[in-house]
């Protein structure tokens, strides 16, 4: 059943953010009007968009009545996670669904927060997330974190076809979500405080799923093959051409994982900061900025590492988690040819 006038809150709040998202808001409503299964509300967040789609937002939204719908229009674009922090504050569902404009859901995607009412100490779960250019290809099913904040994106570059095509459901821990959509307990992101407010973009739900499983929750990636809860996203479809991708990624990257990890050892200092600098070579203005963002933190981390509240569990728990036997990410696009096998955790390729 699609969102209701019922007057009982929905059992979802789905968080929608617009930022310049024209080419894109007619086919992510579209999708969202024929959601089933759980009752729902859509909060959407324009978040200043200079494109006028904001108005254009509200409009699309008139065209479906069925659906609860408010709309926040943001004085400035302060980023991704105030925007959803906003539109968390208005919530009424038990369950939040962060979801960009750039998305397109399956009918059947809120089904992911059956898992999290299977398992209440489940914070935050992920569906399969494909290419909305190729929707054959996967972008994620979940990302894995090693003690460098080295990540791996679960089955990047797979085929769909053949990796998702099991009679059975498939489950396993991840490190962090992939925010364009994913689900969360909304009492669990409130206690976490919600989306740090300090990072405009990227790593922001990495962060926030550090602390869930420092504070004893657990993130998963989920679905069921028979009820395909997928979503289609356009990577980058919004983001201005003017916002250093790299630099910001590699910041929060580097802020998150000093904040937050139990151990530094010089080597594992080394090589993070190592592959950091790699990945930012190819721009020396993006990697001067890096720089002077990590010179001007380092000052204050200690400070910060211990305001950050106790961990409940060790970082090994969720740190290095196994990535199923046929998902590791591939570099270049998986050709047809390739004969899938049943996930096996543990195991290697």
């Amino acid at each position: 059943m699609s969102g209701s006038g019922d007057p009982d809150p929905p059992r979802v709040t789905i968080c929608l953010l617009n930022y310049n998202g024209a080419a894109h808001i007619d086919r992510c409503v579209r999708a969202i009007a024929r959601l089933r299964g759980v009752s729902f509300e859509v909060i959407g967040v324009d978040n200043a968009s200079p494109d006028g789609s904001g108005t254009q937002f509200a409009e699309r939204f008139a065209k479906e009545p069925q659906i609860p719908f408010r709309y926040v229009a943001r004085p400035v674009n302060d980023g991704y996670g105030p925007a959803h922090n906003a539109a968390a504050a208005l919530a009424r569902g038990e369950y939040l669904a962060f979801v960009n404009v750039t998305t397109e859901l399956e009918p059947e995607w809120l089904g992911l927060v059956e898992w999290l009412d299977a398992e209440p100490d489940i914070a935050f779960a992920q569906g399969p997330v494909l290419h909305a250019s190729d929707r054959d290809r996967i972008e994620s099913l979940g990302t894995q974190l090693d003690r460098t904040a080295r990540l791996e994106v679960i089955g990047m570059n797979r085929l769909a076809s053949l990796r998702l095509n099991h009679a059975t459901p498939l489950k396993w821990e991840i490190t962090t979500v992939l925010g364009a959509a994913f689900v969360g307990r909304r009492s669990a992101f409130v206690a976490l405080g919600g989306f740090d407010p300090s990072f405009f973009l990227y790593f922001e739900e990495t962060e926030l799923c550090w602390r869930a499983w420092r504070a004893g929750w657990r993130v998963v990636f989920a679905t069921d093959p028979q009820r395909p809860m997928r979503a289609y996203h356009t990577i980058h479809g919004t983001v201005p051409s003017s916002v250093a991708i790299h630099r910001l990624f590699n910041r929060n990257r580097t802020d998150t994982w000093l904040r937050y990890s139990e151990r530094l050892p010089p080597k594992v200092v080394a090589r993070h900061f190592v592959r950091a600098l790699d990945d930012l070579s190819g721009s020396p203005r993006a990697l001067l900025g890096y720089v002077g963002d990590v010179a001007r933190s380092l000052p204050h981390l200690s400070e910060r590492r211990r305001a950050a509240p106790p961990a409940k569990v060790p970082d090994a728990r969720y740190l290095t988690l196994p990535i199923p036997a046929g998902f590791h990410s591939m570099e270049r696009p998986e050709q047809a040819s390739v004969s899938p096998r049943a996930p096996t955790l543990g195991a290697s390729e």
